[in-house]
């Protein structure tokens, strides 16, 4: 009797110690997918195979969520495989800079020539993630750049409301990151407010450090999660 519980509880062991081995290396195969991706994104003309790229990884990232390690580590290599494939298709060259003229409360703030994407699933895609310093809600000229170019889609989709997520690292209490994302959201709403977007087309929410996209510990992990996000509704 003795010996049949002893085999029992060393098989419960084993699982256990499983299960811990398969969320750690999901949590890699996703962390490794988001580099890949911003990678991609960085080349400033993305592949088609980066839109595919980033529904993989949401879709690895969910499995994740729902502790189906395997499939979600398959996912995250998948999504690793097309960002590269993006990467490489670019050829590591950036688009030319594009001017972009920041429009005034005073004026039409969304001009009719602006030109609609042809769908709104490839416009969503767009939208690009602000990333901060560390312990910093403070627009950068890169942070700025990337909200220009959300800026192109807002002004062709009037219609559309916008939240912005705002994210930290897991550095700092969880009081703290709370306050420090909603700063971050905020600055980047101030921003567009000063550009001509509607104060009512916007919401602000800070997610604090509850939904990391990089699980890594070091400085680009944790550069990866200071960001707001753009989720269009």
């Amino acid at each position: 009797m003795r010996a049949s519980l002893r085999w029992a509880t060393l098989a419960l062991l084993a699982l256990s110690l499983a299960a811990c081995g398969g969320a750690g290396r999901a949590k890699g195969s996703l962390t490794s997918a988001v580099e890949a991706l911003e990678l991609a994104r960085k080349t400033g003309c993305p592949h088609e195979s980066l839109p595919l790229a980033e529904r993989t990884y949401e879709e690895a990232k969910r499995l994740l969520e729902e502790g189906k390690y395997e499939e979600s580590e398959a996912k995250s290599r998948v999504a690793r495989q097309l960002a590269q494939e993006a990467a490489r298709a670019s050829g590591g060259q950036p688009c030319p800079a594009e001017a972009v003229t920041v429009v005034s409360p005073a004026t039409d703030a969304f001009p009719p020539e602006a030109t609609a994407p042809t769908s709104e699933a490839a416009a969503v895609e767009e939208m690009r993630v602000v990333y901060f310093k560390y312990d910093s809600a403070q627009l950068t000229e890169e942070s700025i750049a990337t909200i220009e170019r959300n800026l192109r889609w807002l002004r062709a989709h009037p219609d559309k409301q916008v939240e912005l997520g705002g994210h930290c690292d897991v550095r700092g209490t969880a009081e703290y990151n709370i306050a420090l994302s909603e700063r971050r959201a905020d600055a980047v709403r101030g921003y567009l407010l000063k550009s001509g977007v509607p104060e009512q087309a916007m919401s602000v929410v800070g997610y604090g450090s509850e939904a990391q996209v990089s699980f890594r510990e070091d400085e680009e992990g944790h550069r990866l999660n200071r960001r707001v996000e753009f989720k269009v509704r």
